[in-house]
């Protein structure tokens, strides 16, 4: 009933390769050699929840990294059809990922959202991630020096709404664990502390750590 009535979240999955090693990653020790589902599963999924979902509800395009697996997959174009697909569905696709991709490809988020409808990335960044380039692990030791990490996603939003004409924002997502639970209020205030900033991102989602998948416990050695 209450997916049938109200807005709710959904996702898919199945691209399941990311780029990263992070500490707390969900995903099996085989997801990097999962296959990439093809695009008509990919829309089965999407119709599935459809089904369930209230129209403008809620829908995560999720797995591993999304656009990493796109990417290695050399099938960029099909995931902006995925997106595409999803927005004339009737549902509001949110597209998950840690961002490298598109820090690399700015070019490709002004796609996702011309092409692909997209209007709602999600940004992952906290101390957990492991393989960023520029922030190696062994020298992230609080949040506050992801600040300039999080400061290039701010303006690469901000660019991409200026280049497309469209005003779209993302969300942040943090995995909180004992060792950045304390930190969380940083977080917030560097958020909050310049409007620009509010302007990309509109949400904050932040997740409890979950002993699954490739998880790693916070007393084993950084990577």
């Amino acid at each position: 009933v209450v997916g049938r009535h109200l807005t709710q979240c959904a996702y898919t999955l199945g691209p399941s390769y990311c780029s990263f090693g992070c500490s707390h990653c969900y995903l099996p020790p085989n997801a990097n050699r999962a296959p990439l589902p093809s695009l008509e599963q990919m829309k089965a999924q999407i119709d599935a929840n459809r089904r369930l979902l209230g129209h403008a509800g809620n829908l995560q395009i999720t797995g591993g990294d999304v656009i990493d697996a796109y990417f290695r997959a050399d099938r960029p174009d099909e995931l902006i059809e995925v997106i595409r697909y999803a927005g004339e569905s009737g549902v509001v696709p949110m597209l998950m990922t840690h961002g490298q991709k598109l820090l690399e490809h700015p070019d490709y988020l002004d796609r996702l959202v011309l092409e692909g409808g997209l209007r709602k990335p999600a940004i992952h960044v906290d101390v957990t991630q492991a393989g960023r380039p520029g922030f190696p692990k062994r020298e992230v030791e609080t949040e506050r020096d992801l600040h300039p990490l999080r400061q290039q996603f701010v303006d690469l939003i901000l660019e991409s709404r200026r280049r497309t004409g469209v005003r779209f924002s993302a969300a942040h997502t943090v995995t909180v664990t004992g060792r950045n639970l304390h930190q969380v209020g940083e977080v917030i205030r560097w958020l909050t502390a310049e409007p620009s900033r509010l302007q990309a991102f509109r949400m904050i989602s932040l997740q409890p750590e979950a002993d699954v998948g490739r998880t790693r416990r916070e007393n084993e050695a950084k990577a």
